[in-house]
C-alpha cells in the first residue's frame, strides 16, 4: 500500500478529488488483510520500544478525558541535566485494558510503510499530509465528538471501529475564525462500523466519534490540511510587500479623497495578483 490510487479503490484519485473529497462522508470497504503491512502489531510494539514518545506525542485518552502521563509514565534524569518521561509498559498495558485510547501523533515519521503512503497523498493532494495512529482494546470512546480543521483518511487497520458522523454546523471551519460551530443536535447522520481494509473520507468540521467494539483496534488518520482563501490572502500580503504603494503608510488623516485614492490603488494592486491563474 504505497499509493492514492490504491487506499480509495474503487474510485481514481480524479474522480474521488472531484466528487468526493472535502464534500461528503464516504466509507470504503476492503478486505480485512488489505492494510496489515501498514502497521504490523509488532511494528506498532517497536516503536513504543524504541523511541522516546512524550506527551503530547504520546498520549492516552478515556471517555473524552486526557489521561495524566504520570499514570503510565517514570520521569528519567539525563546525566547532562533536563529529564525526559519513560513509557512504563506495564502501566500502559493496565491503562487500554481499561478501555483507554493510545495515540501517537506523526507515526509517517517513524515507520517507512506509513511514510511512503503519505508521501505520495502530498505528492497528489500538494499539500502537508500528517499521520496519526490511534489503538485501543475496549469499547469505551477517547475522545468525545469533534470537529477537525483538516480533511481525515481514516484507514482501520486492525479491528474495528464504530464512526458516528453529524455533519458540519459551520461551513469550513477554521481553530482561527471569527466564531466557533456550534454542537450538533440530535442523531448522527451516519451511524456506521469500519472493518480492517476499510477507509472514511471525513471533511473538515464534520462531527464526529469513534469508538472500538471490545476488541484490538488501530487506525491511522490521514490528516491533510489543505490551503485556503485566507492563507492565499496572507501569502499575497507578503508577497505584495514589493510594491512601493504597499510598503507605504496608509493616509488615514488624509482628506476623503486621497483615501479613496488608496483604497483603490490597493484593490487593483491585488486584484491584478489574483487575476493570474498561476497565482494558487
Amino acid at each position: 500500500m504505497t499509493n492514492l490510487d490504491e487506499l480509495i479503490a474503487p474510485y481514481g484519485a480524479e474522480d474521488f478529488l472531484g466528487a468526493v473529497w472535502g464534500q461528503r462522508m464516504e466509507m470504503l470497504p476492503g478486505q480485512p488483510d488489505r492494510f496489515a503491512d501498514l502497521l504490523p502489531w509488532q511494528a506498532l510494539n517497536d516503536i513504543l520500544r524504541r523511541h522516546r514518545l512524550e506527551t503530547p506525542r504520546l498520549r492516552l485518552a478515556r471517555g473524552g478525558e486526557r489521561i495524566s502521563p504520570e499514570d503510565y509514565t517514570t520521569e528519567v534524569q539525563l546525566r547532562r541535566g533536563g529529564s525526559y518521561r519513560r513509557v512504563r509498559f506495564d502501566a500502559l498495558g493496565e491503562q487500554l485494558r481499561g478501555g483507554a485510547t493510545l495515540v501517537i501523533d506523526s507515526i509517517d515519521e517513524l515507520y517507512g510503510p506509513i511514510d511512503d503512503l503519505a508521501a505520495d497523498l502530498e505528492r497528489v493532494l500538494r499539500e502537508r499530509v500528517q499521520v496519526n495512529c490511534y489503538a485501543s482494546f475496549g469499547v469505551l470512546h477517547g475522545f468525545d465528538t469533534h470537529w477537525d480543521d483538516h480533511d481525515v483518511l481514516a484507514v482501520q487497520v486492525h479491528g474495528r471501529k464504530r464512526w458516528r458522523v453529524f455533519g458540519p454546523t459551520r461551513a469550513y471551519p477554521q481553530r482561527r475564525d471569527v466564531e466557533h460551530p456550534e454542537p450538533p443536535s440530535g442523531d448522527p447522520s451516519r451511524d456506521v462500523i469500519l472493518s480492517a481494509g476499510g477507509v472514511l473520507h471525513v471533511p473538515r468540521g464534520w462531527w464526529h466519534d469513534a469508538t472500538a467494539l471490545d476488541e484490538p483496534s488501530v487506525h491511522l488518520t490521514f490528516g491533510v490540511t489543505g490551503a485556503t482563501g485566507a492563507d492565499l490572502i496572507a501569502w499575497l500580503a507578503d508577497d505584495l510587500r514589493k510594491l512601493d504603494i504597499v510598503r507605504q503608510d496608509l493616509p488615514r488623516f488624509a482628506d476623503p479623497e486621497q483615501r479613496r485614492d488608496r483604497l483603490k490603488q490597493l484593490a487593483e494592486a491585488v486584484a491584478s495578483e489574483l487575476s493570474e491563474p498561476e497565482t494558487l
